[in-house]
């Protein structure tokens, strides 16, 4: 890990990298010891008046508007004012979303409220939309993961610890996503690799080939 972090200068998002992939061996094993059925039946029965109340706002920071409006905040600062730094956010962002509505429709997977629909005893919140299938992977899931990552790989080196609180804040989202019953939790676990892997990917790419341009144009200059 510290060796890819170091060959691609990604230290402002070594804290969040390192946590995200812990992240990856206890959702996968948590998936090996209980089925999603029974994952889903746990957050099911575990609500309160509060979070009825706060998870609909949470589950907000997921969407396309909101991940947006946070990116175009970030033009305030003078040196994101720039064509590689716009590159960067739509390539980190739309890449994952893309391949997540291609996965939507080549998996067609039901959402719970499929498998539960006649079943007693299932909480529902109310005012949230009651969706029936593409479910696997999360989209919401995704996008808020692409978001922190990108931001998390943004991070100055001193403040790279900042990836503790981006971790929390995706986590957040996807139990949100579970707890709406609005996904099964390896459509959450799911989403949330296609956003790292698909973000952390296109901000290689594109640093990698900024870097190179830049590295040819001083050449051509001295030459």
């Amino acid at each position: 890990m510290k060796a890819f972090i170091a060959k691609y200068k990604l230290e402002g998002g070594s804290w969040f990298l390192a946590l995200f992939c812990i992240w990856i061996i206890a959702g996968a094993i948590v998936l090996c010891v209980e089925t999603d059925k029974a994952i889903y039946l746990f957050v099911n029965t575990h609500h309160t008046p509060f979070l009825d109340t706060v998870m609909p706002y949470v589950t907000y920071l997921g969407t396309a508007p909101v991940i947006a409006f946070l990116l175009l905040l970030l033009l305030w600062r003078r040196n994101f004012r720039n064509g590689k730094f716009l590159l960067l956010a739509l390539v980190c962002n739309l890449i994952p979303f893309l391949l997540v509505q291609l996965l939507k429709n080549v998996v067609h997977r039901p959402r719970p409220l499929y498998y539960f629909k006649n079943a007693s005893g299932i909480h529902l919140v109310a005012g949230q939309p009651q969706l029936y299938h593409l479910s696997f992977p999360s989209g919401h899931s995704e996008g808020i993961f692409a978001l922190c990552c990108f931001l998390a790989l943004l991070l100055p080196r001193k403040y790279a610890y900042g990836g503790i609180f981006l971790l929390f804040a995706g986590l957040v989202v996807i139990y949100s996503r579970v707890y709406l019953s609005q996904h099964f939790f390896s459509d959450v676990y799911g989403g949330s690799i296609v956003g790292v892997l698909g973000a952390l990917a296109g901000f290689i790419a594109v640093r990698y080939g900024f870097d190179k341009w830049a590295f040819n144009k001083k050449r051509l200059q001295n030459a």
